[in-house]
């Protein structure tokens, strides 16, 4: 193991749908806890205990709206924390998310930065990364777990490894140009 990837995590790779509120509206909860965002507050409760950790946007929303709008959905002090959206690349399905957190670092200079997922489909990223799969909203167990996840994410890969479903298909994700000011 690489002294890298035993350190604490410094960025936070996001997904929306799913984690930061149901894909879907769900009989078993509240209006409230069907809306868009309803998760965020907890989320953002975890960021401020690890105030050194950056969150790249990973969802599919960074190609549907403008950085500005996603920005705007975070509490003030939490905004400067989003360092940016990954590429969109050719690929999508197995690892696709893995490979564009990786693309994203690289352009950086920030390759071998030790990261986490935070994703509804831990079969997008690759065998061996730091994933914590959310089942349909970021919950307190959630939260337990992306703590421990972020304080050690070479220890939570190795508990939680990520195991590709041979039957994921993924529709291919709608892009329009570029979304203006994404950094």
């Amino acid at each position: 193991m690489s002294s890298v990837a035993s350190l604490p995590a410094t960025l936070l790779a996001l997904d929306f749908d799913g984690v930061l509120h149901p894909v879907f509206p769900r009989a078993d909860r509240t209006d409230a806890e069907n809306r868009h965002w309803s998760c965020l507050p907890a989320l953002e409760a975890v960021l401020r205990d690890f105030p050194d950790v950056g969150v790249l946007v990973t969802s599919s929303w960074r190609t549907q709206r403008e950085w500005s709008w996603l920005v705007d959905r975070f509490s003030p002090d939490i905004r400067p924390r989003l360092l940016g959206a990954t590429p969109v690349l050719a690929a999508n399905g197995q690892g696709s998310r893995h490979d564009e957190v990786e693309a994203w670092l690289a352009a950086k200079g920030r390759t071998g930065e030790a990261w986490v997922g935070l994703d509804d489909v831990p079969d997008l990223y690759r065998p061996g990364a730091a994933v914590v799969a959310v089942d349909d909203g970021f919950t307190a167990s959630d939260a337990e777990a992306l703590k421990e996840a972020l304080r050690a994410p070479a220890l939570w890969a190795e508990r939680h490894p990520v195991v590709w479903d041979s039957d994921l298909v993924l529709p291919k994700p709608r892009v329009r140009a570029s979304p203006s000011s994404v950094p």
